[in-house]
């Protein structure tokens, strides 16, 4: 593929070679997780994560994994092994201290 085209150039003629379930595979996910079960295997390619599109690789187009997590990255219940997790502020909390700091504390009698 030629980079120096403008990207829906690009796009289009990617899309003129991709068959109609390649295009269809493109917008359905999986959920990509097994909850540590052993007995239900992750789709092909995918790490462990909220969601996973496979790529086309023919055509060049990479593998989506997809994370859901507004709070940091997490790895429940280890799916990635061995993999570490950052754990950050609840966003409620995250707000409330921000409230706090910001709004003048006023009391009614």
């Amino acid at each position: 593929m030629n980079t120096k085209l403008p990207p829906d150039e690009r796009a289009k003629l990617i899309e003129g070679q991709m068959t109609r379930a390649e295009k269809f595979q493109l917008v359905h996910g999986y959920f990509a997780s097994s909850f540590g079960r052993k007995d239900q295997a992750l789709p092909k390619g995918a790490l462990g994560s909220a969601g996973f599109i496979p790529g086309i690789e023919p055509l060049g187009i990479p593998a989506l994994q997809e994370s859901d997590t507004s709070l940091g990255p997490t790895n429940p219940q280890n799916m990635c092994e061995g993999d570490g997790a950052t754990a950050l502020p609840s966003s409620p909390s995250s707000k409330l201290g921000l409230l706090r700091s910001n709004l003048p504390l006023e009391t009614t009698q």
